[in-house]
This record gives structure tokens, C-alpha cells and sequence, in this order.
């Protein structure tokens, strides 16, 4: 019942599929219909012609709210059938609905997006978006796909708000994701809104619809990846030296860092400056790079290397920060001053 299946797709083969072997099939008592064989109850029955004229519910749906009275036909149960101690099962909304909805849409969602040629890292189709209408979805990009991504996902049976991000972004971390679209979505250029859009009818926030008319709503997706034209560079995080090592319990409880030389062994400081300005020579590095590199000495031997070559006016910055030696070809050239 989560699933809609295209037309002419058996359901019965793709519950097959997914137990991995076929669904055994048995002919109903009464009906010249094919019914589960080992089902635990069977009603067979008949619609009368009565019209949509009784009432029923109010029942709980995947929204996590109550839907509204109902109005349907009568039915004629004609035969009963069922295993031996049969269990009745009623299932419990939302969430064992919403639980079995998401993976069809993630399903669906994937062959949208792999006809349309977007390499797609992960998907996930959100709880909070009552596993029906939202997702975020992960992509390996080239220019304009974060576009193209939403178009395809917005295809995705009732989907209704979707969000592409880059494959830096864990799509399971919410706040993750909305840090992306606070730093790589501008508004106007970012957000799409697509309006008249088959919409589902149990969605509260739609106008009231006469019974048998499929509501139309809007969709919205938000490409919230690096926008082309802007350097990656922008969108460097944060990297801590020595982040696996220093635990800041300890620091509380008393620890103090020993340095393992001697505040006069200016030979091991002379020795270090001498790599690091090797290193760096060859290949600019961030203070955490060189850190971890030489990770066989004490921060502050680290520090005072690098103090050292400073002082002596052999460190310098690439344009994107990293330290370099001065004068080589990494060095950034400062931009023309005023006159």
C-alpha cells in the first residue's frame, strides 16, 4: 500500500524480488481472483452499488495526524478464509506505515535520478518528511546537475520538497545539510518552485478538495551545492591539529603537556625548522599538516620551529593560507596598494 507501481509492473513480482522467491498464489472461493496462499485472512467480497454514501473513520494516517471521515461504498463479504489460529494484525500509524514508504521513494527516487544521468552518492528520505515528501540527496556533481537533480527527484511520485547537496555533505546530519544551504543556496538563483503539481490528498496544508478530485499543490527543491563559478576553496573546513589526541577531560582533570626537549636544545629546534622547511619547499602545508607530519614531537617543538624559520624570514603564505617558504613559487604576491 506504500508503493505505487507503474503501470502494467506486477506487484506481486517485485514482493517476490524482495522476499527472493516467488509469492505463492491460490484462487479465491467465491471470485474468479488469485489471492495469497498463505495469507493469514482472506475476505472475499463484492461492491454494491450504493454509491459513496456511508461514513467511516476518522482513522490515523502517516502524517501523524488524524484524516478525515470517509465516505465509501458497502460491501458484501461473500466467503471468509483463513490459516488455522489466524492472527489479525491492524497496523499502527504512522510510523510501521511511514517505516515501509521511505524505502519505495529512496527506490524510485535512485532510478530518477540514474535516468537522468546524475551520479548520486545517498539519499535519504526523511522521517520528519513522514517518509512520503522529503528528501535530501547526495550528488557527485558536474555543472548544473544540482538542477538537474531536482527536477528528476521532483518526479518521484508525491515527493515534495527536496534538497541536493554535495557529496561533502552527510545527508543523515541535519545539521549538516542545513549548513549547506546557509552557505551555498542564494534564493533567487537556488530554489525552485514548481506550482499545480499532482499532489497527495491527506496533505493538511492543501485547500479542501470535493471527494474524487487529486488535489494539485507546489513542489520545492533547494540546490544547496557549491554554486559554479565559486572556488571549493571557499568551502575548505576547519582541520585542528592533534584533534585525536587532545581530550579535553584530561586537560581538566589535571594533565599538563611536558615538552620532551629541553628549553635551551636549540640543535633539535635547528633540526626540526631544517624539515619542515624541506617539506613545505616542496609543497605548501597548513600548521595542522605539519603537525601531524612531524607528530613525533611535542607541539611546542613544533611551534618553535616554526618561530624560528619565521624570525628568519623564510616563511611565507600560498593564496590559500598554507605556509610556503618565501620566495618560491607558491609565495602569494601581495595585490597592488593604492597610490
Amino acid at each position: 500500500s506504500g508503493f505505487r507501481a507503474p503501470l502494467g509492473v506486477d506487484e506481486m513480482a517485485i514482493a517476490g524480488g524482495i522476499r527472493g522467491a516467488a509469492v505463492e498464489l491460490a484462487m479465491c472461493e467465491t471470485i474468479d481472483m488469485p489471492c495469497i496462499a498463505d495469507a493469514e485472512i482472506v475476505l472475499e467480497a463484492e461492491i454494491l452499488p450504493t454509491g459513496w454514501t456511508h461514513p467511516e473513520g476518522r482513522f490515523g494516517e502517516f502524517t501523524r495526524l488524524m484524516g478525515g471521515l470517509h465516505w465509501n461504498p458497502l460491501v458484501r463479504i461473500k466467503a471468509i478464509t483463513m490459516r488455522r489460529d489466524a492472527i489479525y494484525y491492524a497496523l499502527h500509524m504512522p510510523w510501521e506505515n511511514t517505516w515501509l514508504a521511505a524505502p519505495t521513494r529512496y527506490a524510485v527516487i535512485r532510478r530518477a535520478l540514474k535516468t537522468a544521468g546524475v551520479q548520486v552518492k545517498d539519499i535519504n528520505v526523511t522521517l520528519g518528511g513522514c517518509g512520503f515528501w522529503h528528501a535530501v540527496i547526495s550528488i557527485k556533481k558536474q555543472a548544473g546537475e544540482g538542477k538537474n537533480a531536482l527536477m528528476a527527484a521532483l518526479t518521484a511520485m508525491d515527493m515534495k520538497h527536496v534538497v541536493i547537496v554535495d557529496d561533502d555533505i552527510d545527508v543523515f546530519d541535519a545539521t549538516d545539510v542545513e549548513w549547506a544551504i546557509a552557505t551555498r543556496v542564494q534564493g533567487d538563483k537556488d530554489i525552485i518552485i514548481i506550482p499545480g503539481a499532482r499532489a497527495k490528498p491527506l496533505d493538511p496544508s492543501l485547500p479542501v478538495t470535493p471527494p474524487g478530485i487529486v488535489p494539485t499543490g507546489a513542489k520545492v527543491g533547494v540546490d544547496a551545492t557549491i554554486p559554479e563559478g565559486v572556488p571549493r576553496e571557499r568551502y575548505e573546513r576547519i582541520a585542528y591539529a592533534y584533534a585525536d589526541r587532545a581530550k579535553i577531560d584530561e586537560y581538566l582533570h589535571g594533565k599538563a603537556d611536558q615538552s620532551s626537549i629541553g628549553s635551551k636544545d636549540e640543535k633539535t629546534i635547528a633540526d626540526l625548522a631544517g624539515k619542515i622547511h624541506t617539506l613545505i619547499d616542496a609543497e605548501p602545508k597548513y600548521y595542522q599538516e605539519i603537525a601531524e607530519y612531524f607528530g613525533n614531537y611535542d607541539f611546542q617543538v613544533v611551534a618553535r620551529a616554526l618561530g624560528k624559520l619565521h624570525s628568519e624570514e623564510q616563511l611565507w603564505q600560498d593564496a590559500r593560507g598554507r605556509a610556503c617558504v618565501r620566495g618560491s613559487k607558491f609565495s602569494a604576491k601581495a595585490p597592488p596598494q593604492p597610490e
